[in-house]
């Protein structure tokens, strides 16, 4: 048997489909997370598909907050308590997948429009796996 011949529009159909097979491992050999809950009113703990477990304090995470407002510098706008009341901590009020790649999250400030990509995430991982203390360096 003679083999099919290569048209035009088998030769595009292959370098697309080579496209999206270089476009898309690169996605699906990143950790992602399995599981993400919050820890009281003080942390947040993501279990990632390659066995690691990170634990985000509150304040270490929305410090970090990747939305533009933050990102410029604009000062963190934290509410009042009400007099005589007890001061609140900042704590995570919801938590929402954001399609595939995010996550995002409601502080108790109400402060709602940082989308933490998962990448982001797992490069904030403040264990000191992903975090080495750095070393110092003593002069001579």
């Amino acid at each position: 048997m003679r083999p099919e011949p290569v048209t035009p529009w088998r030769r595009q159909l292959a370098l697309l489909s080579y496209r999206s097979l270089v476009n898309f491992c690169p996605r699906m050999t990143a950790p992602s997370p399995t599981s993400v809950r919050r820890l009281a009113n003080a942390s947040i703990e993501v279990r990632w598909s390659d066995g690691h477990l990170s634990i985000y304090p509150n304040r270490y995470l929305r410090e970090n907050c990747p939305c533009a407002g933050c990102r410029e510098g604009k000062p963190l706008r934290f509410h009042l308590p009400v007099l005589g009341g007890a001061a609140t901590e900042l704590a995570a009020v919801q938590i929402n997948v954001v399609g595939r790649y995010a996550i995002g999250i409601q502080w108790s400030d109400r402060h709602d429009s940082g989308i933490y990509s998962y990448e982001t995430l797992r490069q904030l991982c403040p264990c000191e796996t992903c975090q080495p203390a750095s070393k110092e360096v003593t002069s001579p």
